[in-house]
Order: structure tokens, then C-alpha cells, then sequence
């Protein structure tokens, strides 16, 4: 008895499984339209989307590239800067190292 009760039981689950699958029916154009008009609307969204990431992408780069542009000039200017400040304090060391008439002995012996 509870063989056939099992077999009644799986018979019922099968045929409730497929039945959920068949609910709807087919489907009436209005529903394809509706289908259609979704697909439609979420690539056009995807497009928008993609296409913003792209120019924000852009833009990210072109400020990125801005300052690297502006650190190399500033680093450029800094070098020259420096340049002109490092040979103006080895000039004006050069001329404190001259002694021209009545030099102590130290520097003679340093210089």
C-alpha cells in the first residue's frame, strides 16, 4: 500500500512540475512588444551608460596627462633655478677663495 501511495505521490509531483512550467501560454504580440520595447530601452541604456564611462575615462586621462605635464614643468624650472643658484654660490665661493695680497697661511695651505 505504501509503494502505490509513493507511486501516486511522485505521479502528482511530476505532473505539478511540468504544469508551472506551461502557466503563462503563449505569448499575445501585445507581450512580444512589450519584450521588444524592454530589450530596446535596456540597450539604449547600456549604450548611454558605456558611452559616459568612456568620456569620464577621457577626461581622467586628459587631467592625468595635464599634471604630469605640469610637474615636469615646474621640475624643469626647479632644475634651472637651481642650476643658476648653485653656480652663482659656487662663483661667489671661488672669489672668497682668492686671496690676492697679504693671504694668511692658512689658506694657502688649505686652497
Amino acid at each position: 500500500m505504501e509503494a502505490v501511495w509513493g507511486a501516486v505521490l511522485s505521479f502528482l509531483f511530476v505532473l505539478a512540475t511540468l504544469s508551472g512550467y506551461n502557466i503563462g501560454g503563449p505569448s499575445t504580440s501585445e507581450q512580444k512588444e512589450q519584450i521588444e520595447k524592454q530589450q530596446k530601452e535596456q540597450k539604449e541604456q547600456f549604450e548611454k551608460d558605456q558611452k559616459e564611462w568612456k568620456e569620464q575615462l577621457e577626461k581622467q586621462q586628459k587631467e592625468q596627462q595635464e599634471k604630469s605635464e605640469k610637474k615636469e614643468n615646474s621640475g624643469k624650472k626647479q632644475k634651472s633655478e637651481q642650476l643658476d643658484k648653485s653656480s652663482t654660490a659656487k662663483a661667489s665661493k671661488k672669489k672668497s677663495d682668492l686671496c690676492i695680497d697679504n693671504c694668511p697661511d692658512e689658506w694657502r695651505l688649505h686652497h
